[in-house]
């Protein structure tokens, strides 16, 4: 984004005025027609951006479509195939898109030629089989083949069918069957089939005329090659399909999206919308990744923990243990029910009271013991205890679904010093990917009003011009601010030491570089890691020896292969180079730090510093822009907490 939110919002009024200045460019009939007749006027606009969309001097603007429009048409296209090079460079022209107003330099076409086939205006279409229609200030485009394979645009029945489209009238009648549509419900079922017979056919109407007006599908310009006519055709289509069947009643919903594309304003709103969701594609992965993060960690925290429930204590009760009674050869006391039965639970808030044996879980009241069940609160949903769950509860968490209950739960089974970790996620997860949301809403909105005001502008700069050229005098033309852009070009000159010792090396290395270098290289580093997150993600509980096996040996693996990458690259590029990127320093600490972790593991092979292998899933951050951009945000923004934490701590501490 090149301009700044606030520097944006604070220049909204100067925005303003340049947008309503644009409104009040209009020149008169007598300056219309200096502009298309005078010579010397043109003479004086050669080198300006109008030049190249008005007609050549004496021509009239507007000219009616007609059977030697056709013939001038195939004419431009065989010159268009003898200059080749000289046209490739040709595109259309922005001002006169379909559906948008016309430049205020070409007029309105006078009452005769409204909603009636006129030669194209853009000369990148002037070779191609169209025509346009002006309809008030509007310019629409039509495809100038045969519809039906036998209406051209010179017929009675296709002209007709274009006024009645244009007509303001038609769009009354569809605008009022859609509300009736809409806000009408009619109880009686002979009825209700009756008006939707009547719906139906006057959608029905309108997509004839369209495709009389239009053409169906060859060419461009054509009935189907609008996606809201698509949208219209499948209505239609599913609507007689599926008339009188109640079920499908949702595809009675589609029919309320048909508002939105009978006004062009809402339909540039709409492709704004569809910009945006472009936009929260990049967010969507990204917030997919982070909850997978979070998830992981989550389940190297908190699993099993909120299944430690506070139980009675049997050895204070009158219950005996394992005993048997051989003559009947049954068991009196069931251990597992025992433990699994809500009614030897103590009860908190009308739930089973978790807790924990860390020195900073919570702890049971007097008679009772914590020991760990089989069940997880919410019925079963809300625990870290494998990926699927853990990826819902960081989801809730995210979404700030009764988020307060889910943090209760964990602090109490697994001690007060994980709010550390709601703390954080509360900030990644949920704030910084809902600024994500807004901020691309915010950049999608701020590109499109900087266009419409380079636009304003350049308007604004041409009408001066055109202003100049019939006044026959040098006006100073206003100065455009431009602010020229710095190259910021960092020295990313790198010397590399000399530390070649013999020719052996000086081809190693070389071979070493060719191999390090090439980018499916990288490819196979960031298979792996997607790899390294796929076995991160099966980890559960509880788990069997034989699996928990498995898992350690993979991560061992990956280790490995992780050190190796580190090895090759150092003797690839030499030391010197290797360490002045980054990157490669954050990859040599993780491998330095995994390995470390292997040493100081006890017996049963609990890591010191369990989770920590996570962070190799920043390292996709190297290759994805997106996830690079978030990371620097995160970062500057958890400076920003600390300054505040900072700031407010001395405070907090009198208090």
């Amino acid at each position: 984004m090149k301009t700044p939110f606030l520097e944006h919002w604070s220049q909204r009024k100067h925005r303003d005025e340049v947008l309503e200045r644009r409104k009040q460019l209009q020149l008169t009939p007598a300056q219309l027609s200096s502009l298309s007749g005078d010579s010397d006027v043109r003479a004086a606009l050669q080198k300006s951006h109008v030049a190249s969309l008005l007609p050549p001097a004496g021509t009239k603007v507007f000219r009616r479509f007609t059977a030697g429009s056709l013939e001038k048409i195939n004419l431009n296209k065989d010159l268009k195939k003898k200059h080749d090079e000289k046209d490739c460079c040709l595109k259309p022209t922005p001002e006169l898109q379909s559906e948008t107003a016309l430049p205020f330099f070409l007029g309105a076409p006078p009452p005769e030629l409204q909603n009636v086939p006129l030669e194209d205006l853009d000369p990148f279409y002037q070779s191609q089989k169209t025509f346009v229609v002006v309809s008030g200030d509007v310019l629409t485009r039509f495809n100038a083949g045969s519809s039906f394979f036998n209406f051209s645009p010179l017929s009675l029945f296709r002209r007709l069918a274009i006024k009645i489209l244009n007509h303001k009238l038609f769009t009354f009648l569809l605008l009022v069957a859609l509300l009736a549509n809409m806000f009408f419900n009619v109880p009686d079922e002979a009825w209700k089939l009756i008006v939707e017979i009547t719906l139906l056919s006057i959608y029905t109407t309108e997509a004839v005329l369209k495709i009389l007006s239009r053409g169906f599908c060859f060419g461009p310009f054509t009935y189907l090659r609008d996606s809201w006519n698509r949208l219209d055709l499948f209505i239609i289509l599913s609507g007689f399909l599926f008339l009188g069947v109640p079920e499908l009643w949702l595809l009675k919903f589609l029919r309320y999206v048909k508002i939105l594309g009978l006004f062009s304003g809402t339909r540039r709103h709409v492709k704004l919308f569809g910009r945006v969701l472009l936009r929260l594609w990049d967010v969507f992965f990204l917030a997919l990744l982070i909850l997978t993060v979070f998830s992981i960690i989550g389940m190297g925290l908190f699993q099993g923990s909120l299944r430690n429930k506070c139980v009675i204590n049997w050895s204070n009760s009158s219950l005996q243990l394992n005993t048997v009674d051989f003559e009947n050869a049954t068991e009196d006391f069931d251990f597992r029910n025992y433990i699994n039965n809500q009614e030897n639970h103590y009860i908190h808030q009308q739930e089973p009271m978790i807790c924990g044996n860390s020195s900073m879980a919570s702890t049971c009241p007097e008679g009772f013991i914590c020991i760990q069940t089989s069940e997880n609160p919410d019925y079963g949903f809300t625990n870290f205890d494998t990926f699927e769950f853990a990826f819902l509860s960081t989801l809730r968490l995210m979404m700030r679904d009764f988020w307060e209950k889910l943090a209760e739960q964990v602090l109490y089974g697994a001690g007060t010093p994980m709010m550390i970790y709601f703390v954080v996620a509360m900030f990644i997860c949920s704030f910084s990917l809902t600024g994500f949301i807004i901020a691309a809403f915010v950049i999608t909105f701020i590109e499109q009003t900087n266009k419409e005001v380079q636009q304003a502008k350049q308007d604004q700069r041409d009408y001066n011009e055109i202003l100049a050229a019939l006044k026959d005098k040098d006006e100073d033309e206003l100065p455009e601010k431009k602010d020229p852009k710095k190259q910021m070009c960092s020295s990313c000159l790198r010397r590399v030491c000399s530390c070649d010792c013999c020719d052996c090396w000086v081809v190693l290395k070389k071979g070493l570089q060719f191999v390090v270098l090439d980018p499916f290289f990288d490819l196979a580093i960031i298979l792996l890691l997607i790899l390294n997150v796929l076995f991160m993600s099966m980890e559960h509980f509880p788990l069997t020896h034989e699996f928990e096996y498995t898992l350690m040996k993979a991560e061992l693996v990956f280790t490995i292969l992780f050190l190796l990458e580190v090895v090759l690259k150092i003797l690839a590029v030499g030391p010197y180079a290797y360490f002045k990127v980054g990157w490669h320093i954050f990859d040599t600490l993780l491998v330095i730090v995994t390995f470390l972790n292997y040493g100081f593991a006890d017996v049963e092979g609990e890591f010191a510093l369990a989770g920590f292998h996570t962070f190799r899933l920043f390292r996709l951050a190297r290759w994805w822009p997106g996830f690079m951009t978030w990371v620097r945000l995160t970062w500057a923004g958890l400076r920003s907490v600390w300054m505040l934490i900072g700031l407010f701590a001395p405070s907090l501490a009198h208090e």
